[in-house]
């Protein structure tokens, strides 16, 4: 039978032999609380962690218009004009419809993180607001401004076979036959519909409003001698000045467009401060850090600058802009407050 061999330890030995296990014990004890550390470490929250610089991913450029119409030009130039200045692929997605408003909402749901841009223009955050009571969501609470990208000025545009030279024929031809004669639009609620309805309320005439789904086609039928007359601004229209379809007879500016010196103004035409433009500009999802904010609005004033990218837009006629958040939250605060008039002038409403 085999036998366990023991040794005997006196008192001092059995202490010395207690504290080797301590010290035993206590270095296994922080080699497993270091491995608990590294193990909740690799645990913890991304937030944790250091962000990657922006822009780190595609960013996204919704234009709430069909392709074609001024503000697809201007969400296609700034995309360019910041994959070149920041260094990321910039994508444009048209998401027409609803005057503009299925596109806002698209991006005041998106996320705060400047990775979704809204080419917002005058009807979304300046004049929907007071014409349709159930909007889902509030372009001024939840849309923040970066930079007002450029505006175009409106003309007056007729069909070849109306029998009239001038805005004061229009005028008279309106008076004569109430209701009669019909003007086109890019939709409810757009600037070309809101110029129109300024236009019956100044001049005192009655014109049946048209909308379409966009400018492009609003043109076409205006080509057609489907409608009458048509406020188009000068990037959607400027093509077509010698169409022998139609014919423009006014701009809508205090002064002559350099890009037409011949075609006079609405004062001119007897309508004094008769004016409008339409304004296309860059706005994202309110929250969005302050210093994403300065960082897009920076690089799309900078590409603004450079020729190759303002070209496709100035040699239409429309005006660069390029401006600071502030400065455009300026332009869209004056906009809300002239539509504003209009609206509670002509009484129109709208619901969605």
């Amino acid at each position: 039978m085999n036998r366990i061999k023991t040794t005997r330890v006196n008192g001092e030995q059995a202490v010395e032999l207690l504290m080797t296990m301590r010290r035993t014990l206590s270095g296994c004890a922080r080699m497993l609380a270091g491995m608990l550390g590294a193990a909740l470490f690799l645990l913890c929250p991304v937030e944790s962690f250091a962000q990657p610089a922006f822009p780190s991913r595609t960013i996204h450029v919704i234009s709430p218009f069909p392709p074609g119409a001024f503000n697809d030009l201007a969400s296609r130039t700034i995309a360019l004009g910041l994959q070149q200045e920041l260094g990321q692929t910039v994508v444009v997605e048209n998401r027409p419809g609803a005057g503009s408003l299925i596109g806002a909402e698209f991006v005041a749901r998106s996320p705060a993180d400047g990775y979704t841009l809204l080419m917002a223009s005058n009807p979304i955050m300046a004049i929907l607001p007071h014409l349709v009571s159930n909007l889902s969501f509030d372009p001024v609470k939840d849309l923040t401004p970066v930079s007002n990208v450029a505006a175009a000025p409106k003309l007056l545009f007729v069909r070849a076979g109306l029998p009239v030279e001038s805005v004061r024929d229009v005028i008279s031809l309106a008076k004569a036959q109430p209701g009669k004669l019909t003007y086109a639009s890019a939709g409810n609620g757009t600037v070309g519909h809101l110029s129109g309805e300024l236009f019956k309320f100044t001049a005192g005439v009655d014109i049946t409003h048209v909308p379409y789904k966009g400018s492009a086609p609003a043109l076409n039928d205006l080509m057609g001698g489907r409608v009458d007359l048509q406020f188009s601004d000068i990037v959607s229209g400027g093509g077509l000045i010698n169409s022998d379809k139609l014919r423009l007879l006014a701009v809508m500016t205090a002064r002559r467009v350099p890009q037409l010196p011949e075609i006079p103004t609405f004062t001119e035409s007897g309508l004094d401060g008769f004016e409008s433009y339409l304004w296309n500009g860059i706005v994202t999802r309110a929250g969005t850090p302050k210093e994403i904010v300065q960082q897009l609005s920076s690089a799309i004033a900078a590409s603004l600058k450079r020729a190759s990218i303002a070209a496709p837009m100035t040699k239409l006629g429309a005006q660069t802009i390029g401006d600071s958040p502030e400065h455009f939250l300026e332009t869209i605060t004056i906009e809300r407050a002239l539509w504003a008039r209009v609206v509670k002038a002509t009484g129109i409403k709208l619901e969605r």
